[in-house]
């Protein structure tokens, strides 16, 4: 788990992970994906102070951190979008600003990402997924439109994953191509992975880009014989 410690003593950058959000709760729930066999998953409640939080992780191995306010029923969790953050290892990174929408502080590679218009078309997407989120609580009433929402946000997210691919093909060394990897479609992914720059592809983000590229092979190849495998054994 988290270093119970660090917990809830201020705003200061003093550990691997600290925030500053707007959030309507005294806690947030954060989960930790380890991208490393090394590494531990587990899921952790963060005490916020005046909306602050600090907390030390456990594992020095790259980490998707996903940060959700404390849910106060089960009703809550439908809608709900956590905030996927990638924690790599030395860093010492900070959460500012709306707990669904935060900015990341204190990484090279998130600076980088927030001047491509990819940082500007997720925010689109995350305001988007924070008015599901609110419909959601009465989902009987907002059916309609939250499933119009829904499919607002499934056609954002192949835009999005058609404008990485651009991206890291004309710019292949841009230091924010790692990170937009991570959040597009399998397809994309796998073909944006081809252009990635070597100071990219075999940089801090290796582990954590091996992880997902590695992932998103796999379910190519079991789309490619879902579509070409009955064909295949029916003219053997």
């Amino acid at each position: 788990m988290l270093c119970a410690a660090c917990m809830a003593t201020g705003c200061g950058i003093r550990s691997d992970f600290s925030g500053r959000v707007i959030c309507d709760r005294d806690s947030v729930l954060v989960q930790r994906i380890a991208l490393s066999p090394d590494g531990h998953s587990g899921i952790d409640t963060l005490i916020l102070k005046d909306g602050c939080f600090e907390a030390d992780m456990p594992d020095s191995v790259e980490m998707f951190l996903y940060v959700a306010p404390l849910l106060r029923s089960e009703r809550e969790m439908v809608g709900l979008y956590p905030s996927r953050v990638l924690y790599l290892p030395g860093d010492r990174i900070r959460i500012e600003g709306r707990l669904d929408d935060p900015q990341v502080v204190g990484s090279e590679v998130y600076d980088a990402y927030y001047r491509t218009e990819f940082a500007q078309l997720e925010h689109q997407r995350n305001c988007l997924k924070r008015e599901i989120q609110q419909l959601s609580v009465d989902f009987e009433r907002n059916h309609s439109r939250v499933d119009s929402l829904k499919e607002e946000v499934r056609a954002m997210d192949r835009r999005l994953s058609a404008l990485g691919l651009e991206g890291v093909k004309a710019d292949p060394d841009n230091p924010s191509n790692g990170l937009i990897l991570l959040q597009i479609s399998a397809e994309e992914c796998v073909e944006a992975a081809k252009y990635l720059g070597a100071g990219v592809r075999n940089g801090r983000m290796k582990p954590a880009l091996d992880h997902y590229i590695g992932q998103c092979e796999r379910m190519a190849l079991r789309s490619w014989f879902s579509i070409f495998g009955a064909s295949g054994a029916d003219g053997a």
